[in-house]
């Protein structure tokens, strides 16, 4: 499959030049993180816990300014800077050792936590903020992803409501 500069040179490289800004300010200023675009038109962008970013081509298409992109850029930063994903490693263990049969439900038990997404909504908002983007556009890109999303109940278990998120990170960057 298609990656990065063969999905959109253009939108790549502005994702590049986007996201070296935030990574310059953050707690992983002199890590070597890998950018990865993806042709899946879905409203989407994740972290592997490591130093890959993966976004979603329907993200870049569907985000209006740099200053949203660095939002998303910047929460996906602040997963790994929380430490979010192991976190979710060692509870998944502790589950598995103990016979809770939530570890197998459908990756549930994989994704973060609601609390986890706000943590990463606020220190994305920093990062946003310290490399010189509008902290006051991050609400918007939940206002679109809200928009473009239908109700997706099992969504809230991991997340905050879009809504919800869209007035909390208005009231943390203003």
């Amino acid at each position: 499959a298609p990656l990065n500069e063969d999905v959109d040179a253009k939108g790549f490289a502005r994702l590049q030049r986007i996201f070296k800004r935030i990574q310059a300010v953050s707690h992983f200023s002199h890590e070597d993180w890998k950018l990865v675009l993806v042709p899946d038109p879905s409203f989407n962008a994740f972290v592997t816990g490591g130093t890959y970013i993966v976004v979603h081509q329907g993200l870049l298409e569907k985000l209006r300014s740099d200053d949203e992109i660095a939002a998303v850029l910047g929460h996906e930063i602040a997963h790994v800077a929380a430490g979010h994903a192991f976190e979710r490693r060692a509870h998944i263990k502790v589950l598995g050792l103990t016979g809770k049969k939530s570890v197998t439900r459908d990756g549930y038990a994989e994704s973060y936590t609601n609390i986890d997404e706000q943590e990463a909504d606020r220190t994305g908002i920093l990062y946003m903020s310290l490399a010189g983007f509008d902290p006051l556009e991050a609400p918007n890109v939940w206002q679109r992803f809200a928009s473009q999303s239908t109700n997706n109940w099992s969504y809230y278990r991991s997340h905050p409501a879009h809504s919800d998120r869209a007035c909390q990170t208005a009231r943390i960057a203003s």
